[in-house]
């Protein structure tokens, strides 16, 4: 089964852009311990 059938839903992968920034896991969590307040 296509990945896009399974989900119900596709899009258009060339419009991703390539360039994303890369961080460690330990800054990742860092920002996502500072964010729990916001949503608690």
């Amino acid at each position: 089964m296509d990945l896009f059938e399974a989900l119900g839903f596709g899009w258009d992968r060339a419009i991703v852009p390539n360039d994303l920034p890369v961080h460690s896991v330990q800054r990742a969590c860092f920002r996502f311990q500072k964010m729990l307040p916001e949503f608690v």
